[in-house]
């Protein structure tokens, strides 16, 4: 619903680990680690060197249990455009910011924000999300996990998402 996307998102900073647990030459990653009611986050962001310095990737271990919730990751940029791009698997679409009607946009591998006078852009790709929403003319989402409200004794209440899901999403600018 609309409604759940248009909520003030809760940011999660309480008891919040940060380490350092990969320290080579072209690849260094910082870890993460989060809870938040009884889910557990733990993200690994990986900085390269070389040709792949513009890359970060995002690789994350999360174990959700968290009932009626929705979890996006948020990509504010500093880039304007009212219109995004979304890899629809057999070519692209442009879309507006959010609507009354169109506020979560299907898209298989990647988004994309590029400044309206086209001199700078960032891709946002990821492995296996298919859910985007784009509130405002800096920002894309990506919906990562769902366990949306259900009706009493509905069969899968609760179910859909539960467990522990392992994903990676990428910024790559250009």
């Amino acid at each position: 619903m609309k409604e759940t996307t248009d909520r003030e998102p809760t940011s999660i900073t309480d008891n919040v680990q940060l380490s350092l647990v990969e320290n080579g030459n072209l690849r260094r990653t910082l870890c993460i680690e989060k809870h938040h009611d009884p889910s557990v986050f733990r993200q690994y962001i990986r900085l390269y060197e070389g040709s792949r310095a513009e890359r970060i990737d995002f690789y994350n271990e999360i174990d959700w249990q968290s009932t009626n919730a929705l979890l996006k990751a948020e990509f504010p940029l500093n880039i304007e455009n009212e219109k995004a791009t979304y890899d629809l698997g057999i070519g692209s679409v442009q879309r507006p910011n959010n609507t009354l009607t169109a506020y979560e946009v299907y898209a298989q591998q990647w988004a994309d924000l590029t400044d309206r006078d086209g001199s700078y852009g960032v891709s946002v790709m990821n492995d296996s999300k298919y859910g985007w929403d784009k509130p405002n003319d800096h920002t894309l989402r990506l919906t990562l996990l769902h366990i949306p409200a259900t009706r009493i004794n509905y069969t899968y209440q609760n179910r859909q998402d539960f467990g522990f899901h392992c994903f990676t999403y990428s910024l790559l600018p250009h």
